[in-house]
């Protein structure tokens, strides 16, 4: 993804990052290039130095050079001795750690819509890493999150590819409840000869002639059910409905 290159949609030029905010979110980039500039940057700095496409950040659509400047300010304002401004607030690693501090700001970060505080013997970004590390929390699936709270179902985010419907599932199997309390089949010339003739006596091999792919000989299963079966291995439907 580093060596990508995305084309202008108004000129020749080509950009590192996607000029489309939702293209961008796709792909997950942090920043996008917005062709039609920033209104805030063509005020405070004029058509020469404000004009022109700027990049914003994809989380709160903000100019990044926006953000630089208010950054600077708020720097500005820290040396004035602004209660407002965090600590340690120091823009060089060797002013953090001639004064003893743990990080240091040297500015707005590339990778997120928050200052980049670089921790001094990592390297890395302070604010990037709390931001990881709560979007992994974010991103815990829902059956993670059962599993975690000790529950046996979860309610999964997308409906099941098999019976369409968006039922519990279970954590262990990932069995989808909605799939195991009908009969396997589909909602075809199968459902509608059990739904219409609960108790028609049809033998297996009779079945299988007519293209059905269930039958049922009206003699109890070991759990005393007399309803359907399936063809291909004689199990009982309302016994696989209950187990499930």
């Amino acid at each position: 993804m580093a060596n990508k290159t995305f084309p202008s949609a108004k000129t020749p030029a080509r950009y590192r990052i996607p000029t489309d905010r939702e293209l961008a979110r796709r792909l997950h980039y942090v920043r996008y290039m917005d062709e039609n500039g920033c209104s805030d940057c063509l005020t405070n700095l004029g058509p020469i130095f404000g004009g022109g496409p700027k990049a914003r950040y994809v989380i709160g659509n903000e100019c990044y050079a926006c953000s630089r400047k208010r950054w600077d300010e708020a720097y500005r304002l820290w040396c004035m001795g602004s209660p407002g401004a965090p600590e340690p607030f120091y823009r060089t690693a060797e002013e953090a750690f001639e004064r003893g501090a743990s990080s240091y700001v040297p500015g707005p970060c590339e990778d997120g819509p928050h200052e980049r505080s670089v921790e001094l013997f990592s390297g890395e970004c302070l604010n990037c890493r709390a931001a990881q590390l709560q979007d992994r929390i974010n991103r815990r699936s829902p059956r993670a999150v059962a599993r975690s709270e000790g529950r046996r179902w979860y309610e999964p985010a997308d409906p099941c590819d098999q019976c369409k419907q968006r039922a519990p599932r279970n954590v262990i199997s990932n069995a989808c409840r909605g799939c195991t309390e009908r009969p396997r089949v589909d909602d075809s010339a199968d459902t509608q000869l059990m739904a219409d003739s609960p108790l028609l006596v049809l033998s297996r091999a009779d079945s299988k002639v007519m293209g059905f792919r269930v039958h049922r000989t009206g003699q109890p299963c070991g759990r005393g059910h007399c309803g359907w079966r399936y063809n291909s291995n004689g199990g009982c439907i309302d016994c696989k409905r209950e187990g499930d």
